[in-house]
């Protein structure tokens, strides 16, 4: 690769500038390129006036990165075709293009067309325009002025342009197409199929890729009569950067969202994606590692199984690049291409509980619900804006079905002992699980719960996340009886127990026990004190008292009947 840098006009990675063009043909560049107008990554201002000829351009490519402010294009910037006119056939643009500043007439191929020029069989897939303002801008070409368009493609997705082909001008011909889903784009993809009107003998096809020119993808094989140094060089560069430049994020779709406007871009990130990589998994992928804006704790992204798999964890700006190494005859050259990925959304349900039967558990009180854009997250490292969690209309609590989540039913998910929390939600407004300090009521011990919580986006998508919530079961033991076991009679369980009175008091016959002699009792000992309504104690004394009192009754009886006779 090289870099270039212009403080003038007409730039670009392989002729700058040309008025009297001649057919290119079996080329590419890979390039970084600052100027100001009439800048391009691969051709910088192009015309044949006065060539008198009718030049093609053909089989070619580019990737690396163009940055202007006026007519900027990732293939080229401005082309102007006279007399019998210009043809650009076969040939694409990965290269990212005007991404630094605000700018106009800019293009992720050509940033503006003029005269009697014919596109035939091209595409463009690279991020396009800055944050701010652009004006005239478009997924294949800025500003069409006559030229004419015939089976050439964007990609949506990572052009970051959605429906927007052309920023001024007539379109026809020009068709804006999903990385990696038929959906909306009348059964055809950008990667892994044969586009319409390409020609199998020019074009490679290879699934999770874009299409390749079979002239460098297969740059290995016996094309080439020339087996010099130089020409081995050129050879494993054309096949390192081929493979590099139509490596991609495989970003949603959203299939299940019937809405053909509903998807996600490297500008709007809502799910995880999949990076691609050919059949000989010889692409490598790699990111920054920057750390999130709103939550500076988390990487924005985490690279799995060198980069096959990705996770978003919070939103911010990252760059991931896709790396390939093409050897051939001992030869080796390894190719980068630069992708800039942009995760404005994050759902985030918060880390697994577990709590004891009876206690209560605020279920919201972890859940981080972040919205924004782009442009927002850039004007928040400069410090302009900041960003702040969203909270309200759009979030939910629901029961994932397996499916796009539907706000009418509430199914519950059931594996072993897991069980949805979709009870305590099912006839309240779902919305206030968000605004209000809400509790959830432990009543369930020893089952685990899965709470899911999804957030509903204005165009059909949503973003979900769930935690488990561990009850605990009641591990409380009933407190055992010291009281000895009579196991001569059964107890009396009609009548409350006691400890401080004898048993069976209702037998008077039985003989009392006692812990002490018997004798006076003393009323200075507590224990000693007769409780009141201690009815069997009061019984014996009036007994002795009566029979004393008839002994002394009959004793003095006697005595009189004595005295008598005397």
């Amino acid at each position: 690769g090289c870099t270039i840098i212009s403080s003038g006009y007409h730039s670009a990675g392989f002729i700058s500038c040309t008025d009297f063009l001649v057919s290119i043909k079996n080329c590419f560049s890979n390039c970084e390129v600052y100027g100001t107008k009439e800048t391009g990554a691969f051709l910088g201002y192009t015309t044949n006036n006065g060539s008198g000829g009718a030049p093609v351009i053909e089989n070619c490519f580019a990737l690396g990165r163009v940055e202007g402010v006026e007519n900027i294009g990732g293939f080229c910037p401005v082309i102007q075709g006279t007399g019998n006119g210009i043809t650009v056939r076969n040939c694409y643009s990965s290269a990212i293009v005007g991404m630094r500043n605000g700018g106009t007439s800019i293009g992720s191929f050509v940033g503006n067309a003029s005269g009697k020029v014919a596109f035939n069989s091209c595409y463009a897939v690279g991020e396009v325009g800055g944050l701010e303002s652009n004006t005239n801008i478009g997924g294949f070409i800025g500003v069409n002025d006559g030229a004419t368009f015939q089976n050439c493609y964007y990609d949506k997705q990572t052009t970051a342009m959605r429906e927007v082909a052309i920023g001024l001008g007539d379109a026809t011909g020009i068709t804006g197409l999903l990385t990696n889903s038929k959906k909306g784009g009348d059964g055809n993809k950008m990667t892994g199929s044969v586009l319409p009107g390409f020609d199998q003998a020019v074009w490679k096809f290879e699934d999770q890729l874009y299409p390749q020119l079979h002239i460098f993808a297969d740059a290995g094989n016996a094309v080439f009569a020339d087996n010099t140094m130089n020409a081995l060089l050129n050879r494993s560069s054309g096949a390192a950067y081929s493979a590099a430049s139509v490596a991609t994020p495989l970003l949603a779709p959203w299939e299940n969202v019937p809405v053909d406007t509903a998807y996600d871009t490297v500008r709007d990130i809502t799910l995880d994606f999949p990076l691609s990589h050919n059949s000989d998994h010889v692409i490598r992928w790699s990111n920054e590692g920057n750390k999130g804006i709103v939550e500076p704790s988390k990487p924005i992204l985490t690279l799995y199984d060198d980069g096959f798999k990705e996770q978003v964890n919070t939103v911010g700006i990252e760059w991931v690049y896709a790396t390939h190494t093409a050897t051939i005859s001992g030869v080796s050259v390894t190719a980068v291409r630069p992708l800039r990925v942009i995760p404005t959304r994050s759902l985030y349900a918060g880390p697994d509980e577990t709590r004891n039967t009876g206690e209560t558990y605020n279920n919201w009180q972890d859940v981080i619900l972040i919205d924004s854009t782009a442009l927002g997250l850039s004007r928040h490292i400069q410090q302009v804006e900041s960003i702040v969690p969203k909270t309200g209309e759009d979030a939910r609590v629901l029961v994932e079905n397996g499916q796009a989540p539907s706000y009418t039913t509430n199914s519950p998910w059931i594996e072993d002992q897991r069980q949805v929390v979709y009870d305590y939600f099912a006839s309240a407004d779902v919305k206030n699980i968000f605004n209000a300090n809400k509790s959830i009521p432990l009543t369930y011990g020893g089952k685990t719960f899965n709470i899911n919580y999804s957030w509903l986006l204005t165009d059909g998508r949503f973003l979900t996340d769930d935690k488990l919530l561990t009850v605990n079961a009641d591990t409380t033991e009933p407190v055992e009886s010291t009281e000895p076991q009579d196991t001569d009679e059964p107890k009396n369980t009609d009548e409350p127990k006691n400890t401080d009175e004898p048993k069976n008091t209702e037998k008077p016959t039985d003989p009392v026990p006692t812990d002490k002699p018997l004798g006076p009792v003393d009323p200075t000992e507590p224990n000693n004190v007769p409780k009141t309504g201690d009815s069997s104690t009061g019984i014996m004394y009036a007994a002795i008292l009566t029979l004393l009192f008839s002994i002394l009754g009959i004793f003095c009886i006697i005595l009189a009947k004595r005295r008598a006779r005397k």
